[in-house]
């Protein structure tokens, strides 16, 4: 620490108020989650585990056991960019953001 420059604990406690705060807390955030996303994505595409082949035998006069096995995807997250105009001329724009359970 430099000689002339000392602490103020006053003026950390009270940063955390201000707005700068929080938009670098927030870019901070979005940065990590980012990195997070593209490492999830090359995991998925080039680490991700075959899925399981299926069982077919066919049983004497043509009976057939079908046995699925394949892994199935019980959450599935999902993203959705919209574009909406009301009667009165307004447009809006989003996106939808959810998860959806299946079973």
């Amino acid at each position: 620490m430099a000689e002339g420059e000392k602490v103020d604990l006053v003026k950390a406690v009270r940063s955390v108020a201000t707005p700068v705060y929080w938009i670098k807390s927030l870019m901070y955030g979005l940065g990590i989650a980012c990195l997070l996303f593209i490492g999830f994505g090359v995991y998925k595409a080039y680490f991700k585990k075959p899925l399981p082949n299926q069982n077919i035998t066919v049983g004497q006069g043509g009976q057939v056991t079908i046995r699925n096995e394949a892994a199935k995807r019980h959450l599935i997250l999902f993203a959705e960019p919209y574009i909406g105009v009301d009667t009165k001329q307004k447009a809006s724009i989003g996106t939808r953001v959810g998860a959806r359970w299946e079973f």
